[in-house]
């Protein structure tokens, strides 16, 4: 079988549910293996392969490698008009608004989706949705100018069912400004000081 020779330090290789170990050596790896997902990695001789059930634990916490918001509304279509108009994000070219609905832009996703999907038992209950939503959390999203970002949501706020707040300057350096989209979430855009 064709493969590719290696000789580099222990490296950990992941495909699907799977984690693939590999050993310092200088054995070949089936050209199998170097189509592993996005992990961009060269690696050495195949080891074992075991089961997230079965690997070993490591003593330090997991390190986090991203973050995303999943929002429940009333509207799916009314929340992708909202933050696609106010803060640029885009969502894939097909979506339905019957589903969830990932919308990106630079490092930020936002995800949405209609509570009444929400299946019975979720945290989420109709019970607990029923008052306004993000009680008692602001999401904040950075960006390299808030100048910028507050003069292109403030026309669209109002028009996509939201509210805009003005531009402010914080005693903690940053210069923001809160947006409230149509469900009542509550975010704040800001940038450092200029």
């Amino acid at each position: 079988m064709a493969g590719v020779r290696v000789d580099l330090p222990a490296v950990l290789l992941r495909q699907g549910g799977a984690r693939v170990y590999a050993t310092q050596g200088q054995e070949r790896i089936p050209d199998r293996a170097r189509s592993l997902d996005s992990w961009a990695c060269a690696t050495t001789t195949v080891g074992r392969v075991s089961s997230p059930e079965t690997e070993p634990r490591s003593s330090s916490p997991p390190t986090p490698v991203g973050l995303r918001f999943e929002l429940f509304v009333e509207d799916v279509e009314a929340s992708v008009r909202f933050y696609r108009s106010t803060l640029g994000l885009e969502p894939p070219t097909t979506w339905q608004p019957v589903g969830y609905v990932s919308l990106r832009a630079g490092v930020v996703t936002i995800g949405v989706q209609h509570l009444s999907k929400l299946p019975a038992g979720h945290h989420f209950s109709p019970g607990r949705l029923a008052g306004p939503r993000g009680v008692g959390l602001e999401i904040v999203i950075e960006v390299d100018d808030v100048d910028f970002a507050h003069a292109t949501a403030a026309p669209q706020a109002e028009r996509c069912g939201g509210v805009v707040e003005p531009l402010a300057e914080q005693p903690w350096g940053l210069r923001d400004f809160r947006l409230i989209d149509p469900d009542g979430y509550y975010l704040r855009i800001s940038s450092p000081r200029r």
